[in-house]
């Protein structure tokens, strides 16, 4: 299966949006990616903005500063995304 069969943005799995925020889910398990659900979130404000997650326990991958070096932790709920950049969660 190829990515655009696998890639869900916000309003299709049903997760509220304020433009000109974009969010996006690809389902890594379908095409044999260790990671089986992958968030990208972007945020092209120039102030931090808060995304809603989907249901589940999350952990960062990269940030405004590529591969994320920090304490790893569960992140549920809602997960806030410095101005100009993206950030990419996965489980």
């Amino acid at each position: 299966a190829g990515v655009k069969e696998n890639l869900k943005f916000y309003d299709e799995i049903g997760l509220a949006l304020e433009a000109p925020d974009i969010a996006y889910m690809l389902y890594g398990d379908k095409t044999g990616d260790a990671w089986s659900r992958i968030l990208v979130l972007i945020n092209p404000r120039d102030k931090s903005r808060k995304f809603a997650l989907p249901a589940g326990e999350w952990e960062q991958a990269f940030d405004e500063n590529g591969f994320y070096k920090g304490e790893k932790k569960k992140i549920t709920a809602s997960f806030e995304v410095p101005p100009l950049s993206l950030s990419v969660l996965y489980k």
